[in-house]
């Protein structure tokens, strides 16, 4: 008796496309501006998320949705601390 191959292992599937190098660029620019643009938490969380979608989630699809967050980010200008008033 034979062992059977299955599933067939000569076929792999094909990989998805990297995102392209403008928009990897550009995505790259909004977290680091990210961290300029939103006060601590945020800033760190939306640069760790940009980041993660770098890495691996572009696979994933989502172009539209990023590179619409990143024309956001790198629009926004910076956070400034609002003045305290110095007082009790």
């Amino acid at each position: 008796m034979s062992t059977p191959r299955w599933p067939n292992t000569s076929w792999t599937p094909p990989l998805p496309l990297p995102a392209d190098f403008d928009l990897r660029a550009r995505m790259q620019r909004a977290q680091y501006r990210s961290r300029k643009v939103f006060p601590d938490p945020v800033g760190v969380m939306l640069a760790r998320e940009i980041e993660t979608w770098l890495d691996f989630a572009w696979r994933f699809g989502g172009h539209l949705e990023m590179a619409a967050l990143a024309d956001v980010v790198l629009r926004l200008p910076n956070w400034v601390e609002p003045p305290t008033t110095g007082g009790t």
